[in-house]
C-alpha cells in the first residue's frame, strides 16, 4: 500500500498578482508546484488540494468565490 501524499495548501487566486492578498514569487512557487504534481502523478501518489477559508458569513463565500478557487494551472 501506498501512503505517500503530496499536500498542497491554500494554493488559492487570492494570493497571486492580481488576488486581494497577493504574496510574493508565486509565479516561481505555482510553476515548482506544477513540476512536483507532474512527478507525483506519474508515479501514482496521491494530490491533495487543502483549502483553508475563514468564513463569518455564507454570502462572504458567494462574493468570494473566484478568489478561493485552486489556481487555474492546478486543476487536474
Amino acid at each position: 500500500m501506498n501512503n505517500k501524499a503530496l499536500l498542497i495548501i491554500d494554493l488559492q487566486n487570492d494570493y497571486f498578482e492580481k488576488g486581494k492578498f497577493p504574496l510574493h514569487n508565486t509565479e516561481k512557487t505555482l510553476n515548482n508546484i506544477k513540476e512536483l504534481t507532474s512527478k507525483f502523478q506519474q508515479q501514482g501518489i496521491h494530490i491533495i488540494h487543502i483549502h483553508i477559508i475563514h468564513v463569518k458569513v455564507v454570502w462572504v463565500i458567494i462574493h468570494l468565490i473566484h478568489s478561493i478557487h485552486v489556481h487555474v494551472n492546478l486543476i487536474i
